[in-house]
């Protein structure tokens, strides 16, 4: 008699943002950062889906960043998600202002949607 044992992880509830913060002059902001992650329905106006994410990331002296972020429930769920990403990008790392924020929303891909289906 033979038995297969077939195990499930739960899926990961997080997704990675990277990046590279760089100066004017091209060159790497690196330290200790502040970052806001808030997921969004559209790409521009929309409504928010659950509160931001803060905090604090290690940004390397290239100016590379990796930011893991809890994904709110609504956006699991939602048809679409974008989100709007801040990181303090001023020559001494100090508090997160509205010039921090990227100019654009990113569309999260349908990876993080296969949460769903698990």
């Amino acid at each position: 008699m033979a038995f297969d044992a077939i195990s499930y992880a739960d899926p990961p509830q997080t997704i990675n943002i990277r990046g590279q913060l760089l100066n004017a002059q091209g060159q790497g902001l690196g330290g200790a950062r502040e970052y806001s992650v808030q997921f969004y329905d559209a790409a521009t106006a929309g409504t928010a889906l659950g509160s931001a994410s803060t905090g604090p990331t290690d940004v390397s002296p290239e100016g590379l960043f990796n930011i893991p972020v809890l994904l709110p429930e609504s956006a699991v769920t939602a048809a679409e998600v974008w989100y709007e990403l801040a990181v303090d990008g001023e020559a001494t790392p100090g508090p997160l202002g509205p010039e921090d924020v990227f100019p654009n929303r990113v569309k999260v891909e349908s990876v993080p949607f296969a949460l769903e289906s698990a």
